[in-house]
């Protein structure tokens, strides 16, 4: 729940006059309710143990209005960490 109002601090614009940025890295994927896809960047490992990142609203058919917490954990988007 910190996570999330600290992220809300920055989308507000009395708390954030400034219109300052947060970059962060985080493994909450609940985070993903609070952002906007042009705010997401999710990262996957290739076959080769290389590292992709790409941007969320680079996802072909994602629209703004979706779940993308949902998408994300039911591994639509991919980047689901394996387990195991």
């Amino acid at each position: 729940m910190l996570l999330a109002e600290i992220v809300g601090w920055f989308h507000d614009p009395f708390r954030n006059p400034r219109g300052a940025q947060l970059w962060m890295s985080c493994r909450d994927a609940s985070l993903m309710e609070e952002l906007s896809k042009e705010e997401i960047v999710l990262c996957e490992r290739d076959e080769r143990g290389g590292t992709e990142l790409y941007r969320l609203n680079d996802v072909k058919g994602v629209r703004r209005n979706e779940n993308f917490h949902g998408l994300y954990m039911s591994g639509i988007l991919g980047a689901v960490p394996r387990i195991g």
